[in-house]
């Protein structure tokens, strides 16, 4: 492993940039912190009801926090199934409003951005084996034809034309009556 520090100037896509770099140096990293602005960002919102809806916010945006993998190109074999990169963020926007999610479309630099990343070269990839319990959970809830139960958090959304949702965390619970 080898640490980087990485600067990526303003205007440019920095999701881009950085898979660019790996890509270049056919390496993976690990981003561990982020600092910097960012403009009119596209983020996918976690939403059973809609799944794979996104929202576009306008303006300039302060990172707060970031979570990022890029992992190198892996030769197609069984013992090394296809892990997909992700990139997610944590940011602070007008009036200290704070938003984030997985960033789906560009993440524009709005003046320079910096990155410390650590990089891997040769991954070891392991299928960890899942406990007994919750083989028997899966098994049962195959059987009976149903899907796994999904935790809400207790907020409500709110849609915004066609597939985009907000999420309220001011909202308060539904009434169970």
């Amino acid at each position: 492993m080898s640490p980087y520090i990485l600067e990526v100037p303003s205007g440019n896509d920095v999701v881009e940039a950085l898979n660019r770099f790996c890509r270049g140096k056919a390496i993976g990293f690990c981003v561990l912190s982020g600092s910097g602005s960012v403009a009119d960002v596209t983020l996918r919102q976690p939403s059973p009801a809609a799944p794979g809806s996104t929202i576009t916010f306008h303006g300039k945006f302060d990172l707060l926090s970031v979570s990022a993998t890029f992992l190198p190109p892996l030769p197609p074999t069984s013992l090394s199934p296809p892990v997909s990169n992700f990139f997610t963020v944590s940011l602070a926007g007008p009036q200290g409003k704070v938003i984030g999610g997985f960033v789906a479309g560009p993440l524009v630099a709005a003046g320079t951005v910096y990155f410390v990343a650590t990089s891997f070269k040769n991954p070891s990839y392991h299928r960890l084996p899942a406990t007994e319990e919750e083989q028997r959970n899966s098994a049962e809830g195959e059987e009976e034809g149903q899907s796994p139960p999904v935790s809400g958090g207790g907020g409500e959304s709110m849609y915004v034309g066609g597939s985009d949702v907000i999420w309220d965390p001011n909202a308060k619970a539904p009434s169970p009556y």
